[in-house]
């Protein structure tokens, strides 16, 4: 088993289960245990104590629900996520769009639906289609001149070209199960990784519907600033969002192991930091990830 776990962040009894937890998994999990294991408390930012307990029982319960849905993540192939563009979403984020979710993996979220039924949480408009924040405006009441959002795309549609270079990059080998106290995921409370089924070629074929909505996006995002300034300015998703507390539990695709990725975000995020020092805060680039289906 590989243990992974996020620098920035202690990690509770990283090299054995937690107390209590090893018949979970075993009645969990008779084909094996997920190819690694992260529990980290609350990060100091949260400000939140968190008690032993919180990481070890309890933690499991929901596993044991969703036994159902790890068995259809490890049947799924590696996928390959083709990077589409850099956008700016609401809020002012700033994020990486992908062409889409490869079919296995849409295959996957009808599967966790069908799987979850009543139970299951709505998707969110960041689910719907790959996408990866990466950074947010400082302050609650910050917003964007004319002038910054006309540069901001600029360097988005300057550094795309980085992106298209890297398409072939992104390989998915694994999903992630998270529960966590802060929406960045820079702040979790369980984590689990989950092996695909190794195969030859990740599949990257990806339906004309998602082609549709991402081109959609990306494009309302950057072919008009001067009509998207007054939405990309309405209040919400500012730092805070994602920083401060909220608990849910996902399945997740951390982007952490794709290199070549992550260096031309931070490039990104250095060009942005320039231009405008003090003005954006950047996500941790161990928790970077794109969300595939909320749980609960």
């Amino acid at each position: 088993m590989a243990w992974r776990h996020l620098p920035l962040f202690p990690i509770q009894n990283s090299c054995r289960l937690p107390p209590n937890m090893s018949d979970l998994w075993k009645r969990m999990f008779e084909d094996g245990k997920p190819s690694s294991f992260r529990n980290s408390t609350a990060s100091a930012r949260s400000g939140l104590a968190k008690e032993s307990s919180r990481n070890s029982r309890a933690d499991a319960i929901p596993l044991v629900r969703d036994r159902a849905i790890v068995t259809r993540i490890k049947q799924t192939p590696f996928c390959r996520l083709l990077p589409k563009s850099f956008f700016i979403g609401p809020g002012g984020i700033l994020a990486v769009a992908f062409d889409g979710f490869p079919d296995p993996l849409l295959v996957l979220k009808e599967q966790i639906d069908k799987i979850s039924g009543s139970t299951l949480v709505d998707e969110r408009p960041e689910s719907v289609w790959p996408q990866t924040t990466f950074a947010a405006l400082k302050n609650e009441d910050a917003t964007l001149s004319l002038e910054q959002l006309e540069k901001l795309v600029d360097i988005c549609r300057s550094l795309t070209t980085r992106l298209h270079k890297i398409r072939d990059k992104v390989v998915i080998s694994e999903v992630s199960y998270v529960i966590f106290s802060s929406r960045s995921l820079e702040s979790l409370v369980f984590c689990a990784d989950f092996p695909l089924h190794e195969v030859d070629k990740p599949v990257d074929f990806v339906s004309d519907a998602q082609k549709v909505l991402v081109n959609g996006a990306v494009t309302e995002s950057l072919e008009n600033p001067a009509k998207n300034l007054k939405e990309i300015n309405k209040p919400g998703h500012r730092i805070q969002h994602f920083r401060n507390y909220a608990s849910e539990t996902e399945v997740v695709i951390f982007l952490t192991e794709q290199q070549e990725l992550i260096e031309v975000i931070l490039e990104f995020s250095k060009t942005v930091e320039k231009l405008f020092p003090g003005i954006y805060e950047f996500l941790s680039p161990d928790t970077l990830h794109c969300i595939l289906r909320p749980i609960r």
